[in-house]
C-alpha cells in the first residue's frame, strides 16, 4: 500500500488502483499493516476576496481581515472567522445580521442564513444573532435564538431562516422556521456525518453517502434516486449541488432538466449554491460558476488569487479566503494494539474546519466508511475508531 500525504501545493496523487486523494481536503492515509510516524501538512490562513454585487455593501470586506480561516455567506451579508476564534461581519445590517456578540470568542465555525448569523464554539454550544424581537411578517422564525440545550454540536449550517446543528452522536436538531418541517423532520436518524440546508429543506449526509432530504420537496427538490458517495452540499431556492466524493458533482432542482444537464467536471473540492447558479471550486485552485440545467461552466476568479481555501456565494457575489500565511500541521497515530481494538490518529487541528476519519478494509473496493466529523479548535484532535479489532483496515483523514 501507498502512503499518500495530499499538501496544499496543488498536485494529488493516486494509488495504483486510481482512488484519488484531493489536494486541501484529504490529509493522509494510515492502515494499521504500515504504522507511521509523523506527516506534516502545510495548511494556511489568510484574505477575503470578494467579487459581484456590492448593493448592500456586501463586498467591503473589513480592512485588516487577513487571518480569515472560513467564511460563509447570507443574502446580502458575510460573515468570517479568525485564525483566533473571533468573529467579523459586514454587508447588510437591517436585522442586526453583522451585529456580533461582543466578546463572543473561541468560535470554530460560521454559517448565515437570510436575516442571521451562527456560530459554534469549541466547547460544542451554539450563538445565532441577527433578526429578533420581530414578527413572522418580518421574518423572524426564532433562526437567531439559538437553544441553550445544546451542548455537543460538531457542525452546523444555516438556511434562509432556520439553522440545523449535527451533534456528536450523528443526530441532529435544528431552530428556527419550521413552516415545511424543515427542523421537524426525521428524528430517528442518528448516523449523519454531513448536514445541508436551503430555502426551506434540509438535508442529511448518511455515513453511507446516501442523501436524505425533508421539508418543502416540490419542484424537483427530491435528491436524484441512486445519489451515492456524496460528501457535501449546498442549496438555494429550488436547487441543490452535491459534491461526491470522487470530485464530480450531481445537480437537482427546478432550473434542471431530467435527465440533468450539468458541467462535466471533476476535481471539485468545494461546492455553492444561489439562487439562479452554482459555484465550484477545484483542486487546482480556479473557481467556475454555471447556471442551473447548464454545462457551460465560466472560469471567473479574480486576477492575483493564490491558494483559495473555500468558496462562499450570496445572492450575488462570491467571496474566497485565501492562504497568506502558512503554518504547519502534523498527522500522527497511536501504537495500534489489536487486542483494545482501538486505533487513534492525532492531528493538529485548524478552527473552521470539519475532520472525519475514513476506513476501509480494502483499497481496490474504493469503498470508504464515514465516521462522525469533529470541528477543529486550533488543538490537537484525537480521531479514533473504537471498534478496530481487525488484521487489517486503512484510514484516512477527510478536511471540509
Amino acid at each position: 500500500m501507498k502512503t499518500i500525504i495530499a499538501s496544499s501545493a496543488g498536485v494529488h496523487n493516486r494509488f495504483d488502483n486510481g482512488d484519488r486523494i484531493y489536494p486541501k481536503r484529504m490529509l493522509s492515509i494510515f492502515s494499521l499493516a504500515c504504522l507511521l510516524t509523523c506527516a506534516p501538512v502545510r495548511v494556511f490562513s489568510g484574505s477575503v476576496v470578494a467579487w459581484g454585487s456590492n448593493s448592500s455593501g456586501q463586498l467591503d470586506v473589513p480592512a485588516g481581515l487577513t487571518d480569515a480561516v472560513q467564511v460563509a455567506s447570507g443574502y446580502y451579508h458575510s460573515v468570517a472567522l479568525r485564525h483566533d476564534g473571533t468573529v467579523v461581519a459586514w454587508g447588510l445590517n437591517n436585522y442586526g445580521q453583522t451585529d456580533v456578540p461582543s466578546g463572543l470568542g473561541d468560535v470554530v465555525r460560521v454559517t448565515a442564513g437570510s436575516k442571521h448569523c451562527t456560530g459554534l464554539r469549541a466547547n460544542g454550544t451554539v450563538v445565532s444573532w441577527g433578526i429578533t424581537g420581530k414578527t413572522l411578517f418580518d421574518g423572524d422564525w426564532g433562526q437567531s435564538e439559538a437553544p441553550t440545550s445544546i451542548t455537543n454540536a460538531v457542525a452546523i449550517v444555516a438556511g434562509q431562516d432556520h439553522n440545523l446543528a449535527l451533534l456528536a452522536d450523528g443526530s441532529v436538531t435544528g431552530w428556527g422556521s419550521d413552516d415545511y418541517s424543515q427542523i421537524s423532520g426525521p428524528r430517528s436518524v442518528s448516523n449523519v456525518v454531513n448536514i445541508a440546508a436551503g430555502t426551506t429543506t434540509s438535508f442529511l449526509v448518511l455515513r453511507d453517502g446516501t442523501v436524505l432530504s425533508y421539508g418543502r420537496l416540490d419542484k424537483g427538490r427530491i435528491p436524484p434516486a441512486g445519489l451515492s458517495d456524496v460528501v457535501a452540499i449546498s442549496s438555494e431556492g429550488w436547487n441543490q449541488i452535491a459534491l461526491k466524493r470522487d470530485g464530480t458533482i450531481v445537480t437537482w432542482g427546478l432550473y434542471v432538466p431530467n435527465p440533468p444537464v450539468q458541467p462535466n467536471v471533476s476535481d471539485v473540492i468545494g461546492v455553492a449554491a444561489s439562487e439562479f447558479w452554482a459555484r465550484v471550486l477545484l483542486a487546482d485552485g480556479r473557481t467556475a460558476t454555471f447556471q442551473w440545467g447548464s454545462d457551460v461552466l465560466t472560469y471567473d476568479t479574480p486576477s492575483g488569487i493564490s491558494n483559495p481555501q473555500g468558496v462562499a456565494v450570496g445572492k450575488g457575489h462570491s467571496i474566497l479566503w485565501t492562504a497568506d500565511t502558512p503554518f504547519e500541521r502534523f498527522a500522527q497515530h497511536s501504537p495500534y494494539d489489536w487486542h483494545s481494538g482501538i486505533f487513534t490518529i492525532t492531528i493538529t487541528s485548524r478552527r473552521g474546519l470539519l475532520y472525519r476519519m475514513e476506513s476501509s478494509e480494502n483499497l481496490t473496493e474504493h469503498s470508504w466508511t464515514f465516521f462522525f466529523p469533529v470541528p477543529g479548535t486550533g488543538q490537537s484532535l484525537n480521531l479514533e475508531d473504537t471498534n478496530a479489532n481487525v488484521p487489517r483496515r486503512f484510514y484516512r483523514v477527510r478536511q471540509e
